[in-house]
C-alpha cells in the first residue's frame, strides 16, 4: 500500500509538472507572435502589405476614444501612400511624394525609430518638423486674454503640412527598410502658389482639383482660433463671457467627442484625422459641432 501511495504521488507530480510546461509553452508561443515581426509575402498586394503595417503601429498606440477606429485613415485623404489610387493615377509619387509604404509614419514615429532622441526643431512626439517660418498670424483678444504668437505642439502637427511650408512627405524618421533609390521627387507642399514645389502647380482647379481650403497659410487670423484657452472651463475670461460657452466634461472635452487639449482649443479639437467618415474629418456633424461648446 506505501509503495502504491508513493507511486501515484509521483504520477500526480509529473501530471502537475507537465501541466505547468504546456501552459508555460502557450504562453510563450503567444508572447512571440504579439511579438513577432509583420511577415509579408510576394502575394500581398500593396494596399495588404500597408494595412499590415498600419496594424503593427496601431498596436504600439493608445487605445482610441469614443469608438473610432484607428486603422479607418487607410485609403483616406489623410493617407499618402493611397494616393495614386484614389486619384486614378501613377504621377505622383516618386514625383510630387514618396511613399513610404504606409499611412502612420507622416505623423507618428514609425516603431523602429522608438527611442531616439527627438532631432533639433522635431515637433515633440511626432515624426515632423516645426516650420521654419515662425511668423505666425494667430487670433487675439483682450477679451480672452489670447497672446499666443506659436501654435502648441498638437496644432503644429496639423500646420506642418497645412501651413504650406514645408512638404508632405517631410518627415523625421522614414522607416528602416524604405530605400529611397535614384527617385527625382519633387517633395511637394500643400500651397496654392505655381513654383516647382508647390501642389497649386497642378491643383488650380483645371489641371487637377482645387486646394481649396486645404491650403491654410500662417495667418491664421481667418480661421477658427486655435491655441487659445477654452473659456467655458472658468478661466481666463470674463464671466459675463464664460456663460456663452459650454461647460466641459473635464479639461480634456466634451462626452460627444470634441477634445480640448490641456484645456486649449485646437485644430483636433473639432477634426479628428482617422476618421474619414465624416466630412471634413469632423468629430461630430457640422449641425452639432458648433452647438458643442457656444451656448449661444
Amino acid at each position: 500500500m506505501t509503495g502504491h501511495k508513493k507511486n501515484l504521488k509521483i504520477a500526480i507530480f509529473i501530471l502537475a509538472w507537465w501541466a505547468v510546461a504546456v501552459m508555460a509553452s502557450e504562453q510563450g508561443e503567444a508572447m512571440k507572435g504579439k511579438n513577432a515581426s509583420i511577415v509579408i509575402t510576394e502575394k500581398d498586394s500593396s494596399e495588404e502589405i500597408a494595412r499590415k503595417k498600419a496594424e503593427a503601429h496601431a498596436e504600439t498606440m493608445e487605445q482610441p476614444e469614443f469608438g473610432w477606429d484607428p486603422l479607418a485613415i487607410i485609403g483616406s485623404k489623410h493617407d499618402l501612400s493611397a494616393l495614386n489610387k484614389r486619384a486614378g493615377a501613377k504621377a505622383m509619387e516618386g514625383v510630387a511624394y514618396d511613399d513610404y509604404g504606409y499611412a502612420c509614419v507622416y505623423c507618428h514615429v514609425p516603431p523602429d525609430a522608438d527611442g531616439k532622441e527627438d532631432a533639433p526643431q522635431q515637433i515633440a512626439g511626432w515624426n515632423r518638423l516645426r516650420t521654419d517660418m515662425r511668423d505666425y498670424t494667430l487670433y487675439s483678444s483682450r477679451t480672452f486674454k489670447s497672446t499666443a504668437k506659436i501654435p502648441n505642439e498638437i496644432t503644429l502637427l496639423c500646420l506642418s503640412c497645412h501651413d504650406g511650408t514645408m512638404a508632405v512627405d517631410q518627415v523625421v524618421n522614414t522607416p528602416r527598410a524604405w530605400k529611397s533609390g535614384e527617385k527625382m521627387t519633387l517633395h511637394m507642399r500643400i500651397n496654392s502658389g505655381t513654383d516647382l514645389d508647390h501642389c497649386g502647380l497642378c491643383h488650380d482647379g483645371f489641371t487637377a482639383h482645387d486646394l481649396g481650403n486645404k491650403h491654410i497659410g500662417t495667418d491664421m487670423r481667418r480661421n477658427h482660433p486655435v491655441s487659445i484657452r477654452y473659456p467655458g472651463l472658468g478661466t481666463r475670461a470674463s464671466d459675463t463671457l464664460q456663460f456663452a460657452f459650454n461647460s466641459p466634461v473635464d479639461e480634456f472635452g466634451f462626452a460627444n467627442g470634441v477634445r480640448l487639449f490641456d484645456g486649449f482649443v485646437e485644430c483636433a479639437s473639432c477634426h479628428n484625422i482617422h476618421d474619414p467618415s465624416k466630412i471634413k474629418f469632423l468629430r461630430v456633424k457640422a449641425e452639432y459641432l458648433c452647438i458643442t461648446c457656444h451656448s449661444y
